[in-house]
């Protein structure tokens, strides 16, 4: 037992000291900064409002304190500015807004919207009250913000060569938001709006991908590409202009992409009770679907519900809410006893690259530059040093 306690022991050390490797050396890390188009750091806006938070770590002294904070530190919003509990007791700030930092790693908690959440965050974190909430921006290194990024969309599970291309694709679509919010006091959510997001990650595959390929982005006549992607095009990429109205036509033209066929989501079928069919079209018993207008891959714009001689259109976005569809692109609808059900392919609104076709490409011996030069043709590669 004795011999088994140390080998224990040995393998703590051993990966508490990766970890403090892959925080000093990977990624070279230091305070972030305020973010700017180019910049070192990021600011993160965190999923939900809370009302309250508790975080702990090292924290560091904070001169409108007044003392030493000991954590766990909870901040809550009160009538007037903030209030800060530690272990100690209470501390009550005449402001709305506060910055905290720390030192390695500190231990986030929240509830949002009945969710709760806990995470393991590096950086520094501004706190603004909104209200009785409390809105949360982390700001940390841009090249760990990609960490938590890659590991979040689609994790170390998929080919080397494929998180390559998933990192270059992040920082291309994280640094557009840059520009475009540089009057923000954010640049990016932590959610699909944007890139998702929870944490840094030392998954080793995700570092690895992230460190082999730190500082690349794509780039379109000099600027930054918003490289929009998705998780399985299910045959064909939808051309970005006909979905998105902020991106150039050359470098998201549509392309043929049969590599994401294994996908779970490749083919995929929904089903629409009658009930559901009559929130959309509430004449006649049964309500049949009918697109009305189509891009040219195939995605559903708009449509029609027609029952007893009467037809309502819509925005397939209300379908997609309705019967929790995949994506827009929408192959045939077949009435059934019950009401209908939808055949279509893909996950995703089907622009840019696609993670499984590229998961694939990666397994045939595609590396990270040929697979981003097919779903983005014409973008070049650039680094983070040149745009500086």
């Amino acid at each position: 037992m004795n011999l088994v306690r140390d080998r224990r022991a040995l393998v703590a050390l051993v990966a508490a000291l990766g970890l403090a490797f892959l925080a000093s050396h990977v990624f070279s890390w230091t305070e972030p900064k305020a973010a700017t188009a180019a910049g070192p750091g990021i600011r993160v806006r965190l999923l939900g409002e809370p009302k309250l938070f508790t975080i702990d770590g090292s924290i560091e002294p904070m001169a409108e304190v007044g003392r030493e904070l000991r954590p766990p530190i909870e901040v809550r919003t009160q009538s007037n500015g903030l209030l800060l509990i530690d272990t100690t007791g209470p501390v009550v700030l005449d402001q709305d807004k506060l910055r905290l930092s720390w030192s390695g790693r500190a231990t986030l908690r929240y509830d949002s919207n009945g969710t709760r959440r806990e995470t393991s965050q590096i950086g520094a974190l501004q706190v603004a009250k909104r209200g009785d909430k409390l809105l949360l921006i982390l700001h940390l290194d841009f090249e760990l913000y990609v960490t938590g990024v890659v590991a979040a969309e689609v994790g170390g599970r998929f080919p080397l060569e494929a998180l390559k291309a998933q990192a270059v694709a992040a920082r291309g679509y994280a640094l557009s938001a840059q520009r475009r919010r540089r009057d923000r006091s954010w640049d990016v959510r932590a959610s699909p709006a944007d890139q998702a997001f929870v944490a840094p990650s030392d998954e080793p595959a995700v570092v690895r991908a992230v460190r082999a390929t730190t500082g690349l982005y794509l780039s379109w006549q000099g600027l930054p590409l918003r490289s929009y992607y998705h998780s399985t095009c299910g045959g064909r990429t939808r051309d970005g202009r006909e979905c998105f109205g902020d991106v150039p036509a050359a470098p998201f033209a549509s392309q043929y992409c049969n590599a994401c066929r294994t996908a779970p989501r490749f083919r995929w079928q929904r089903t629409l009770d009658h009930a559901g069919l009559r929130t959309l079209c509430a004449t006649g018993n049964t309500v049949s679907l009918q697109p009305k207008t189509r891009s040219a891959r195939g995605d559903w714009r708009t449509f029609g519900a027609s029952g007893g001689g009467t037809t309502t259109e819509h925005y397939i976005r209300r379908l997609m809410r309705l019967a929790q569809l995949p994506s827009p692109w929408i192959d045939h609808v077949e009435p059934t006893a019950s009401g209908v059900t939808i055949f279509g392919h893909g996950f995703g609104h089907g622009v840019g690259l696609c993670q499984y076709g590229a998961a694939a490409r990666a397994r045939s011996g595609w590396n990270h530059r040929r697979i981003l030069q097919h779903y983005y043709p014409g973008a070049e590669l650039s680094t983070l040093r040149a745009a500086q």
